[in-house]
C-alpha cells in the first residue's frame, strides 16, 4: 500500500530513497577525489547527464507507469 497517490510519487523520489549515491561518477559527487576534476570537461558532461536523468525521473510518476 502506498502512503501517497501514485500521481504524487516520482521515480526520482524512489531512486533517491534506495540509492546511496545519485551521481553517475565519483568525480561528480567528490570532485576533491580527482585533481583535474574541478575544470574537467568530462566531469561537467557527467554532471549534465546526471541532471538530465533525474529531470526525467522527477517528471515520471508511478501513475505514468501503470496508467
Amino acid at each position: 500500500m502506498l502512503a501517497r497517490r501514485p500521481e504524487d510519487i516520482t521515480l526520482g523520489q524512489i531512486v533517491r530513497l534506495f540509492e546511496v549515491h545519485t551521481d553517475l561518477t565519483e568525480c561528480v559527487s567528490s570532485p576533491e577525489s580527482c585533481d583535474p576534476s574541478i575544470d574537467c570537461k568530462i566531469r561537467m558532461a557527467w554532471k549534465e547527464a546526471a541532471q538530465a536523468l533525474y529531470d526525467k525521473l522527477d517528471s515520471t510518476t508511478i501513475a505514468d507507469l501503470v496508467g
